[in-house]
């Protein structure tokens, strides 16, 4: 059975209430990196690129609990490295954008790839400074629980 702890309860609080901030640490860092048409009849596509939302933000509100619990028992180390490997398995499969052609590109396939480079750099850079974020922010909950006397 668990048993209620509050020194546990308070550092959840707090990775919880810091967890706020992480949505707008992202979002900088998103909008530090260009998302650029390759040609200019594809400007309409590129915007909406640009607007799409992921599920980001709903990982984050799974993972932050789960990173102070991961972080907060004694064995915990498992479930963190274990999500991290299943978010590092789901990135390399799908932020495939630095393979290059054999053959020196066309100007229009050099566009291609720095337009695919760009798109691919924004989702893996917001993703792991999301993530990075949240695993500190759990770090603070568990440092600020066990502080309590």
């Amino acid at each position: 059975m668990i048993a209620f702890n509050p020194d546990a309860m308070i550092g959840l609080a707090v990775t919880l209430a810091l967890g706020f901030g992480v949505k707008p640490l992202v979002k900088w860092v998103g909008d530090s990196l260009p998302i650029e048409p390759h040609n200019s009849d594809l400007e309409p596509y590129c915007a909406k690129l640009r607007e799409m939302k992921a599920a980001g933000e709903w990982i984050g509100h799974i993972e932050r609990p789960m990173f102070f619990a991961a972080l907060w028992i004694t064995n915990g180390w498992p479930i963190l490295s274990s999500w991290l490997v299943f978010k590092l398995a789901y990135y390399w499969q799908g932020a495939n954008f630095t393979s290059y052609p054999v053959e020196p590109p066309s100007k229009e396939q050099a566009a291609y790839i720095v337009a695919k480079r760009q798109i691919g750099t924004h989702h893996v850079a917001t993703s792991l400074v999301g993530t990075g974020a949240n695993i500190l922010i759990a770090l603070i909950g568990v440092v600020v629980g066990n502080s309590i006397v």
